[in-house]
Parts: C-alpha cells; sequence; structure tokens
C-alpha cells in the first residue's frame, strides 16, 4: 500500500485461544481490561471458539459472508456469535 501511496485505516482483529489448556465448559472470561483495551483501540478480539461457532452459521445457512464482513469491520472489544447471525 505504501509503495502505491494508498492509504487505509485497518482494524486489527485478534483471534486468541484462551485457556486452551482447560476444557470448554472450566474456561475463565476474557478479562474486563483487555475487552476495554480493544475498545479503546478500535479492535475486534474473536475467541477460537466464536470463530468455529461463526463457521458452522456460515456452513448451515444461519449467516452470509456479507454479515460475517459487516460484523468483522464494524463491531470492536469481544466478538459475540449472536452479531454473526444472518437478521441480527
Amino acid at each position: 500500500l505504501q509503495k502505491d501511496n494508498i492509504v487505509e485505516n485497518v482494524k486489527s482483529i485478534l483471534i486468541i485461544n484462551p485457556f486452551r489448556s482447560k476444557p470448554l465448559g472450566e474456561r475463565d472470561e476474557i478479562h474486563g481490561n483487555q475487552i476495554k483495551l480493544a475498545i479503546r483501540n478500535g479492535s475486534l478480539i474473536i475467541t477460537t471458539e466464536t470463530l468455529l461457532k461463526m463457521y458452522e452459521l456460515f456452513l448451515n445457512n444461519e449467516t452470509t459472508t456479507e454479515k460475517i464482513l459487516s460484523v468483522l469491520s464494524t463491531e470492536t472489544g469481544l466478538a459475540d456469535i449472536n452479531s454473526f447471525k444472518q437478521g441480527d
């Protein structure tokens, strides 16, 4: 982009697998300070669990590519799987 003198505002997305050594049901929530930092920086945190559920929604035709891209480009903080559902 710099070579072609193109300026774009690129949003950061952090995909994390917190507490990966714990079973899903025993994992702690993402710390509030991390979420606040992501909001302040205009970033989106997506847990691997949410990423896989989002993919499942897509495979089951419960969401679309456009909906996914919209959520990824507009939301900040911690991604909520309900945001990816079609019609929401």
